[in-house]
């Protein structure tokens, strides 16, 4: 219960800000140009911009025979057409991804930038921490941490992962960018503990390693491509995996 109060007062601290910047005056902003190259730019927007992504993705996953669970394959389709980001400053902005969120740009030197970033409502809450560092004009390194928390009446769950991408600038248009990660999955079942009376919920841990790779393109002022790939491969049985395509068009205005 306190953990859906507190996720409640987040996502209405964050929706009041998105509310709040949707109404601020556009003519007093000054329009910064956003860097053509992928490595180069910022964790928000500079003032003045706004970005609007649509995203697809197609995902396959794979279980093999369990004493819980049959074996499956299947492949599904997923659209997000909701990726909006304003910023409120130079180093603020509003998001909707589809949750609504907050980023912030903690710091930024020439060559690097720390940035966090908050996305919540009702059940759900992502929260993220990256750290940029240029190691030459075209490669830079990006550690991450990440957090997911979501609290159903069925079941709650977290997610809690490290890792980190590797970017190259291959041209002016053209950004490579490579990772992987370490995550912990938790999920507790306690809808049917609290319904029959059990003393203990189910808790279901897993860890699994993620690895990704993709690409970003550059198509002009107000346009950007990108496509990713990533599989999931799980600890405990090696050959469940879980693969997402991702098609991606951002346009700047």
């Amino acid at each position: 219960m306190h953990v859906v109060n507190l996720l409640n007062k987040l996502s209405l601290i964050v929706i009041s800000v998105i509310m709040f910047s949707g109404c601020s005056p556009k003519s007093a902003k000054i329009v910064k140009k956003i860097p053509q190259r992928y490595i180069d730019r910022p964790y928000t927007l500079p003032t003045g911009n706004n970005s609007w992504t649509v995203s697809a993705l197609q995902r396959h996953t794979s279980y093999t025979d369990t004493a819980e669970f049959a074996a499956s394959d299947e492949k599904d389709f997923l659209l997000n057409p909701l990726g909006w980001e304003n910023p409120i400053s130079d180093n603020v902005s509003v998001e909707i991804t589809p949750l609504p969120g907050i980023r912030y740009q903690v710091l930024k030197t020439d060559n690097s930038w720390l940035g966090a970033r908050l996305d919540t409502v009702l059940f759900v809450t992502m929260a993220e921490i990256q750290y940029h560092y240029k190691l030459s004009e075209n490669i830079a390194l990006v550690p991450q941490l990440n957090y997911i928390d979501s609290d159903f009446i069925f079941a709650t769950g977290s997610q809690q992962t490290a890792g980190f991408n590797l970017i190259y600038q291959a041209n002016d248009s053209v950004a490579i960018i490579a990772g992987v990660e370490r995550a912990r999955q938790e999920i507790e079942d306690d809808f049917f503990s609290s319904f029959f009376g059990s003393a203990s919920p189910e808790i279901d841990i897993d860890y699994l390693t993620v690895v990704k790779l993709g690409f970003n393109y550059y198509l002009n002022k107000s346009w950007d491509v990108s496509v990713s790939w990533r599989e999931t491969t799980y600890d405990e049985i090696t050959e469940d995996k879980l693969q997402h395509l991702v098609l991606e068009t951002r346009y700047f205005y």
